[in-house]
């Protein structure tokens, strides 16, 4: 991450996050080293799951939208090969009669 990320991302927005805080200048990291002795593993577990929240997110949107594209392409699929099929069907009922 960027050094002094969250004094730039204040000065452009005044909103960021409690990741932010921990990613910036790599304060997590730093943290974690001075005090590794004095951390418990819940502590440790918790902060990482909060830092890659938005990574589970962002997985979780892919998979989403790989579904919701193969869905789309089903409807495509049906409709560009069945239907033309169809109507010669009943095209070639019709004229049976």
């Amino acid at each position: 991450m960027q050094k002094g990320m969250v004094s730039q991302c204040f000065k452009s927005s005044p909103q960021f996050t409690v990741k932010d805080i921990f990613l910036d200048n790599h304060s997590w990291d730093v943290y974690r080293f001075q005090h590794k002795d004095d951390l418990r593993q819940v502590e440790i577990d918790e902060v990482e799951k909060m830092l890659s929240c938005r990574m589970v997110a962002v997985v979780f949107l892919c998979i989403i939208v790989h579904i919701v594209m193969s869905l789309v392409l089903c409807i495509l699929v049906v409709i560009v090969v069945c239907v033309p099929v169809v109507v010669r069907i009943i095209r070639i009922n019709g004229q049976s009669r």
